[in-house]
C-alpha cells in the first residue's frame, strides 16, 4: 500500500542562464510562483470542474466514519499533486506546463498551462491517461540550444 499524503501548496521557481558557461554564478532566479497565488479565471475554472480534476472523495472524518460512497469534495488548485514542469516550445517563455494528478501515482493526468509572469492558469487538458509497460523515459523538448555558443573548430 502506498503512503497517504496531502498537498497544501506547491511552488515552481524559474531559473535562467543566458551565458551557458560552466559556472553556477551564471544562473539567476527569475521568479517563483505558488500554486495558492495562481489566479483561475471563470473559463479555466469551468474546465477544471468539468474535468473532475478538482473533485476528490473525502477521507474519513475525525470520528473514523466513512463518507457516503458517491460523496465528493472540491479541492483547490494548490492541493493537486503537480510534477514535470516543461517550458513552452512556441517562444513564449512565460508559459510553463505542469502535469497534475489528484493522486501522485495515478495514470490519469492533466496538463496545466500556467502564465508564470502573471500567475494565471491559462488552460487545462487531459493528458496521457493510459499507462504503458516499461515507460521509464519521458521526452522533454527544449529550446536550450538557442543559448549555447557554437563550438569553434580548431586548426587542422
Amino acid at each position: 500500500m502506498l503512503p497517504a499524503y496531502e498537498v497544501d501548496d506547491w511552488i515552481v521557481t524559474v531559473w535562467s542562464n543566458e551565458s551557458m558557461e560552466c559556472s553556477f554564478e551564471d544562473w539567476r532566479e527569475d521568479f517563483t510562483v505558488r500554486g495558492s497565488e495562481i489566479r483561475v479565471g471563470d473559463a479555466a475554472r469551468a474546465e477544471l470542474l468539468a474535468s473532475g480534476l478538482l473533485h476528490r472523495k473525502p477521507r474519513r472524518d475525525d470520528d473514523g466514519e466513512e463518507p457516503e460512497p458517491d460523496t465528493v469534495v472540491e479541492i483547490a488548485l494548490q492541493n493537486l499533486s503537480v510534477s514535470e514542469p516543461t517550458p513552452s516550445q512556441d517562444g513564449d517563455e512565460d508559459v510553463l506546463y505542469l502535469m497534475a494528478r489528484t493522486k501522485l501515482f495515478l495514470p490519469k493526468a492533466w496538463a496545466l498551462a500556467i502564465d508564470t509572469r502573471n500567475s494565471e492558469l491559462l488552460g487545462v487538458a487531459e493528458f496521457g491517461t493510459e499507462r504503458g509497460r516499461d515507460v521509464s523515459v519521458t521526452y522533454r523538448p527544449s529550446t536550450i540550444s538557442r543559448y549555447m555558443k557554437p563550438a569553434v573548430a580548431g586548426p587542422g
